[in-house]
């Protein structure tokens, strides 16, 4: 166990942490180095290299410009700038997934979702907040509680049993699968067109667009 106010910088090769650390100091691991997170740092991580929080923590924000990968692992909030984040049964809190970055998640739960660029929200993924989409985001039986904002870009819908509590914004929409709103309240003026299907079970949803969805 490392503590203290200082921090650590991985410079090369992999480092293993397995302890619960409770050093406040940054977390760095530089392009080409990698770190193996079993254990727990309480502060933030820098990663531009390569990140396995396998089944670790990390009490900080995680800004990710490499390669970033939690199976069963818990992260605070990931800011994920150019980088290629993968969670796998995971709890994440705010996740931001930046313009040229890549983002996915399966099973495990985040608190809310921002995406400009590209992000698929899996199976057994539940987003407790809102997800605001500018890129291009692809839902396959996920669930959302909040709304789903589909300010711009592109949304596609690959699973019948994706869900969100309401739809909003004015970018448009593939429903290859079919999106079910439990708690509908807003106003959606894009387009959904695809062969699968809209289902209101509680609310009110207002479509204003010229859909096209044969579902």
């Amino acid at each position: 166990v490392m503590s203290g106010t200082g921090g650590l910088t991985i410079n090369g090769g992999t480092q293993i942490l397995s302890g619960a650390n409770t050093y406040t100091g940054n977390t760095n691991v530089a392009s080409g180095a990698g770190l193996n997170l079993t254990g727990s740092i309480a502060s933030t991580l820098s990663n531009a290299g390569t990140t396995n929080v396998n089944g670790g923590k990390v009490g900080g924000k995680t800004t990710n410009t490499g390669t970033l990968t939690a199976q069963n692992g818990t992260l605070a909030a990931i800011d994920n700038n150019a980088g290629q984040a993968t969670l796998t049964n995971s709890t994440a809190g705010a996740v931001t997934n930046a313009q040229n970055a890549t983002f996915s998640a399966t099973g495990g739960t985040l608190a809310s979702a921002t995406n400009a660029g590209t992000m698929t929200l899996g199976t057994g993924n539940t987003v407790t907040g809102n997800v605001t989409n500018n890129g291009s985001l692809t839902l396959n039986g996920n669930t959302i509680n909040g709304t789903l904002a589909a300010q711009s870009g592109n949304l596609t819908v690959t699973a019948s049993n994706s869900q969100a509590g309401s739809l909003s914004g004015a970018g448009n929409g593939t429903l290859n699968g079919g999106l079910t709103l439990t708690n509908a309240s807003d106003t959606y003026s894009g387009v959904l067109s695809g062969q699968g299907g809209l289902t209101v079970n509680g609310g009110a949803q207002t479509l204003t667009g010229d859909n096209t969805y044969t579902g």
